[in-house]
């Protein structure tokens, strides 16, 4: 497994997902992106693309997991400070100082 030190030009990852159209139903129901050149096959027929097409940002949440979970791995989250320390190491709630920033 890689870490993010480890990773190199030239490297790679394959990774292959068939995204459905259940797959953009579901993401347009979430979001509420229902934009016709998603969910309307007769609509987006008549666009460039000639039939619907997924939401870009459904393709970066894909993106994000593979960089997050699969490449370099889960193992290393990339919030590691330069000691080494995960910045991480805490019960995931602010900081007092941190609510009274917000």
């Amino acid at each position: 497994m890689h870490t993010y030190d480890s990773l190199q030009p030239g490297d790679s990852f394959t990774f292959q997902r068939v995204i459905s159209e259940k797959d953009v139903a579901m993401f347009a129901e979430v979001t509420g992106d229902d934009n016709p050149l998603h969910v309307d096959p007769e609509y987006a027929a008549t666009t460039r693309f000639g039939k619907p097409i997924v939401h870009g940002v459904l393709l970066l949440g894909i993106i994000s997991k593979v960089l997050g979970r699969d490449f370099p791995g889960h193992d290393h989250d990339g919030v590691d400070d330069p000691d080494g320390k995960d910045l991480r190491e805490h019960d995931g709630r602010p900081s007092d100082d941190e609510q009274e920033a917000c």
